[in-house]
């Protein structure tokens, strides 16, 4: 009832918007259902507060410390429902977001040119996808009556030609799609070195799985002490559906993240990189440093979960453990030789990364120019 009367309530102002014209120098930004700050939004968010000061660059966000976090910062932010959030929406011609319209004031949304930047290469099957069912003629009706319900993107950014198949079959929505590479990826040209490895595992059932499956053989004393003999840390950086989900304490050696931050700050220090099926590992090839692959619960996941686009084995550069014991060996192994599996990073970056030079946000931005003639 709650959400009907909402629906309600902004289905005048959803044709109202339309009225308003649209101004080429206010472009939106947003991430994760306006929950977070990260991702490809927040890379291009801050390339073009740097680099284009014309440009009128409004971040939209429910969280109250990402809003005091911002504003604090001198960016400019609103709450996505504020009024300021519903005026700016109505004027914007550009709208970038990194998962859906949720990411934003979707309900004001009007304008041609939203821009799907995503986040990541899929390794396994996402959107359309996932799900090919037909609508039935109550889906159909609420599109129409609910018009802000649909999301329909004018772009979406992509990091390769060998990606383009895929996304086209995921995103029936997208009307173009476009090879610049991920802006968020800008941020691995920055490498502090340190002994830090991060393990980043994927979500299980958005959030709903059997997470706890994959530390089923995670003897944290032994870890701890390996770690400790060759002075290397641990950093446990579970999805943020996941991030309640885990109950171990840190130790001395290693750390459980318990709040939400974007992980390529911490990929920016990470000398290996250990994950299962995360796209992050893509993104990762472009430092050409080692990745440990944990696919304890591949044959479930599968089933249960998601298929993949790819063969596992073929598209996953590095040693494929069983069980964290493995993982142990293979950590002091790469401390001992980081050039393990190199041709492999190598081969497999060049298929899905076109671009190696970390200007993906500039790439984005000079497509929005020539393309939409902003």
């Amino acid at each position: 009832m709650k959400k009907l009367i909402i629906y309600i309530l902004n289905l005048p102002l959803y044709y109202f918007s339309i009225l308003i014209p649209k101004n080429k120098n206010i472009w939106i930004f947003g991430a994760w259902f306006g929950n977070q700050y990260n991702d490809n939004s927040k890379e291009l968010f801050e390339y073009v507060n740097l680099n284009h000061k014309d440009i009128n660059a409004i971040w939209l966000t429910q969280s109250d410390d990402i809003l005091v976090d911002m504003t604090r910062k001198g960016f400019k932010v609103y709450r996505t429902y504020s009024i300021q959030g519903y005026l700016y929406t109505m004027m914007a011609k550009y709208i970038f977001v990194s998962t859906g319209m949720a990411d934003v004031n979707r309900y004001v949304a009007t304008t041609r040119y939203k821009i799907q930047l995503w986040h990541g290469t899929p390794l396994k099957k996402i959107q359309d996808d996932v799900s090919k069912n037909t609508k039935n003629t109550i889906q159909i009706i609420k599109d129409i009556v609910l018009p802000f319900n649909k999301s329909n993107y004018e772009y979406m950014t992509i990091p390769s030609k060998n990606t383009e198949r895929n996304f086209k079959s995921a995103f029936s929505n997208v009307k173009n799609f476009e090879i610049t590479g991920y802006p968020r990826n800008d941020a691995l040209k920055q490498y502090t070195k340190t002994k830090k490895i991060i393990y980043l595992p994927t979500h299980r059932g958005e959030g709903k799985g059997s997470i706890e499956n994959i530390f089923k053989t995670f003897n944290i004393e032994k870890i701890n002490e390996t770690l400790k003999k060759i002075g290397y840390e641990l950093i446990v950086k579970m999805h943020f559906y996941d991030l309640s989900r885990i109950s171990f304490d840190n130790q001395s050696n290693i750390k459980f993240l318990r709040e939400s931050m974007d992980p390529y700050e911490l990929l920016q220090e990470s000398t290996i990189l250990i994950t299962d099926y995360s796209s992050i590992y893509f993104d990762f090839l472009l430092t050409q440093r080692p990745i440990i692959f944990t696919p304890f619960d591949i044959e479930e996941y599968q089933k249960k979960d998601r298929e993949f686009y790819y063969n596992y084995e073929d598209v996953t550069p590095g040693p494929k453990c069983q069980d964290w014991n493995e993982v142990l060996i293979w950590i002091e192994m790469f401390v001992k030789d980081i050039t393990l599996f190199e041709k492999e990073r190598k081969e497999v970056n060049k298929k899905f990364n076109k671009f190696d030079d970390f200007k993906n946000s500039e790439r984005v931005y000079q497509m929005i120019k020539e393309k939409c003639n902003a």
